[in-house]
């Protein structure tokens, strides 16, 4: 079995390439990171004004994207009732 001679550019693109993925991995690792630091805070704030959170609830707050997380801690400034942030998660 021999090796396939590899050339110079070849070499390139492949480096290139794996900059890219590790770029790209560094990015999906900073937003996943993100989510969760704004999933935490998000619900120590529902856990204070409201006590225990039910499991669904929760698990409805850790399934939405950053976006959606960083609306409904904005959203706990409004909300006075636990049943509040249910219907604030039907509609978003």
């Amino acid at each position: 079995m021999s090796m396939r001679y590899v050339t110079s550019v070849e070499r390139i693109g492949i480096e290139k390439g794996r900059l890219l993925g590790l770029e790209k991995g560094l990015e999906q690792g900073l937003e996943q990171g993100r989510r969760h630091e704004a999933y935490e805070l998000t619900t120590r704030l529902l856990r204070h004004r409201f006590g225990l959170l039910p499991a669904d609830l929760s698990t409805r707050i850790e399934a939405l994207p950053l976006a959606e997380v960083e609306a409904l801690s904005e959203a706990l400034l409004d909300l006075t009732q636990l049943d509040e942030v249910s219907a604030w998660l039907d509609r978003h």
